[in-house]
């Protein structure tokens, strides 16, 4: 069986696979790499789907890592009021009301707490409600309402979906996941995997986030040429970031914002912190400006 058999068999299971998130399995199992499994292998690849809860490696790692900033207390749980706010974090557009549904599925002994299992219960809830949501985007878009849309269409999509972004970083998107014409079509694997990029990425353009890598470095601990995923910037230090990199608040709404990115009150900010805080700055804005509203600055 090669992976789009496999894909198949999913679908017709009621599971909508991601391919990227097949393939990575396969490559783990197809030790000949012959671009197919054998029988033994395909009840291999299926637990790990299930442990993963369907996601990448790389997902599931950057999942355990936000697990563990909102797991305040060190016991291996977080709160299932924090949902919502771990949404906002990963920067997955969701509304209470939906967190509150997911929670009640998850935490079947009404504890109030999941645990990392759970949580990636939690996040593949999300994740189908999204798919479902995108599906019938991508019919109301798409001219022929089939699950696909082109590439020219996606601003569009992503604005209906609730997400903050503009045209500059669609293309860039568009570009690092190989589809660089504005005339391909873009079906729900290729949806997913542009999502996947975009959060990376805090939706931020490249000359948003070399800005904002240059002001990091010009504040951050450590020497220039130690490795950036170690060194951090005190909170006190933000005012004058953000002045550098074109992004001045009000010290009400930088508070504010500071409090829900720097979750374990460390008062220091990494690289992704602090990218995510820009990216929190960028949302506020768009948001106060669709409601009318002049944005704050300091």
């Amino acid at each position: 069986m090669d992976v789009d058999e496999f894909g198949e068999f999913l679908r017709t299971i009621g599971i909508e696979p991601m391919k990227h998130v097949l393939q990575e399995c396969f490559d783990e199992f197809d030790e000949e790499e012959s671009g197919e499994i054998c029988f033994d292998a395909f009840y291999k690849v299926m637990r790990l789907l299930a442990q993963r809860e369907g996601f990448s490696k790389t997902e599931v790692r950057d999942f355990e890592t936000v697990f563990n900033k909102f797991d305040t207390y060190g016991n291996d749980e977080i709160d299932v009021k924090e949902l919502q706010q771990v949404l906002m974090y990963l920067g997955i557009p969701t509304t209470l009301a939906e967190c509150q549904d997911v929670a009640e599925i998850v935490d079947l002994d009404d504890s109030g707490y999941v645990d990392f299992q759970e949580f990636l219960m939690c996040m593949r809830l999300f994740r189908d409600r999204e798919l479902t949501e995108l599906k019938q985007t991508l019919q109301d878009i798409g001219t022929d309402h089939t699950e696909s849309i082109e590439a020219s269409s996606m601003l569009d999509l992503l604005q209906r979906t609730g997400y903050v972004a503009d045209q500059e970083v669609v293309n860039e998107v568009l570009v690092d996941i190989g589809m660089e014409e504005q005339d391909e079509r873009i079906g729900l694997g290729s949806l997913w995997k542009f999502l996947v990029f975009f959060r990376q990425r805090e939706g931020l353009t490249r000359a948003e986030m070399m800005h904002t890598r240059q002001a990091f470095r010009k504040y951050a601990s450590g020497e220039e040429d130690d490795d950036e995923a170690f060194r951090e910037v005190q909170t006190d230090d933000v005012t004058k970031i953000l002045r550098l990199i074109g992004y001045p608040l009000a010290l009400e709404d930088q508070k504010q914002l500071v409090a829900q990115v720097d979750i374990d009150r460390s008062a220091t900010l990494n690289i992704l912190e602090l990218m995510k805080l820009v990216r929190f700055i960028r949302e506020k804005r768009t948001h106060e400006l669709q409601a009318g509203r002049r944005p704050k600055l300091s």
